[in-house]
């Protein structure tokens, strides 16, 4: 499955193109609009070299994740194939919490990094509810800083299914070091 970022709109719905179907999703688009109050601190080129570098480091390659900084506002970071280490212990089909945190944490973090371009920061909290299981074949997630300040940005993230349901959210705080 493809995937193409989000463009930011003030429509209620926002599209995906795959390859085999259009995915719609219903989610939060009002909020990205209402909430996303800050955007990415780098131009398109940084973000593509900025997000080009980051895919590179061995713990996305270990992840199988990817990076996406295509959109102004929003980070989005996504799985595109699921594979069996990927799915919880015992025998669960489902996505493994830790892959749901580090996704979250993917994208809370680069969007707050990414408010201090040059600088070192990182995430100092982060709050992760579980809304339901993730099945399928692919996941990604997406965050957007919600407020910015001097030292700190407050970022909220949401991760979906290949189907584009929200099956957890969170919120981190990123502070420079």
């Amino acid at each position: 499955m493809g995937y193409e970022v989000f463009t930011r709109e003030s429509t209620q719905q926002r599209s995906r193109s795959s390859s085999s179907k259009k995915i719609q999703t219903n989610i939060i688009s009002t909020r990205y609009t209402e909430f996303s109050k800050s955007p990415v601190q780098l131009g398109k080129e940084e973000r593509l070299k900025w997000s080009s570098a980051f895919n590179k480091l061995e713990v996305m390659r270990h992840l199988g994740a990817e990076i996406i900084l295509e959109d102004d506002y929003i980070v989005s970071c996504a799985i595109k194939h699921i594979m069996d280490y990927h799915r919880g212990g015992m025998g669960i089909s489902a996505l493994n919490g830790a892959i749901i945190s580090s996704l979250l944490d993917c994208v809370i973090a680069v969007s707050g990094v990414l408010q201090f371009p040059g600088k070192k920061a990182g995430t100092v909290e982060l709050s992760i509810k579980i809304i339901k299981p993730l099945f399928g074949n692919s996941a990604y997630a997406e965050g957007f800083v919600t407020k910015k300040a001097k030292n700190i940005s407050f970022s909220e993230g949401f991760l979906y299914d290949e189907n584009s349901k929200l099956c957890a959210r969170a919120s981190g705080i990123v502070s420079k070091a």
